[in-house]
């Protein structure tokens, strides 16, 4: 942790202790995750899986986020790869060549 954070600034990272101004160390952010978090997953991998879902909520697909997450293969990044009902609505009425056809039991179909 110490040569990936030396020299940088604080507005460099994420979370900074209010108290010190400074960023919170791998130490203290897993200590905090264990004490408020209420899950059994930790703290490392619950960023990673909530950084997936971010880059599926952004637009990415899972092929560009396996990427992003470094991931060999496909099937990991499947399982934190989480795109919202609404985006993959928006995905399919984007092509505006769906054509709503009746179902066939409705009264339309016949």
């Amino acid at each position: 942790m110490v040569k990936n954070t030396k020299g940088k600034l604080p507005a460099a990272f994420v979370f900074i202790n209010p108290e010190t101004k400074r960023h919170y160390t791998t130490k203290k952010l897993n200590q905090m995750w264990r004490t408020y978090s209420g899950t059994e997953c930790d703290y490392y991998s619950a960023s990673r899986h909530s950084f997936c879902t971010q880059i599926a909520f952004s637009g990415a697909n899972q092929f560009d986020a396996q990427d992003l997450m470094r991931h060999a293969d496909v099937r990991t990044t499947r399982r934190c790869y989480h795109p919202t009902s609404d985006r993959l609505r928006g995905i399919v009425n984007s092509r505006k060549k769906v054509i709503a056809r009746p179902l066939p039991d409705s009264k339309e179909a016949k």
